[in-house]
């Protein structure tokens, strides 16, 4: 894969953007408005947090499947009874 060729190098709404010819957007240009250092921690930190926020989504779409209401209906109701509205119940049929 050529990462060269700039596609994708330039921001698509904020055009006064774009990354310098034969740099990806990984942790340099205008996805690092703190300055970081592309470090290999950085870098595993970042692939890290990603895997986990991708196992999140999973989670969400998990609950949605079984409850079949979201993540946000599914808080409040056990938030309003804690005891009866959890997990269990919802895979037992007895909520």
């Amino acid at each position: 894969m050529d990462l060269t060729l700039g596609i994708g190098n330039q921001d698509p709404i904020f055009k006064q953007y774009s990354l310098p010819k034969g740099k990806v957007g990984y942790l340099n240009g205008i996805f690092n408005p703190l300055n970081f250092a592309p470090t290999l921690e950085a870098k595993e930190k970042e692939i890290s947090n990603g895997r986990l926020a991708l196992l999140a989504f999973l989670g969400f779409i998990s609950q949605h499947k079984v409850a079949g209401k979201g993540r946000f209906d599914n808080l409040l109701q056990h938030l309003s009874d804690p005891w009866h509205n959890i997990i269990v119940q919802t895979l037992s049929g007895g909520n």
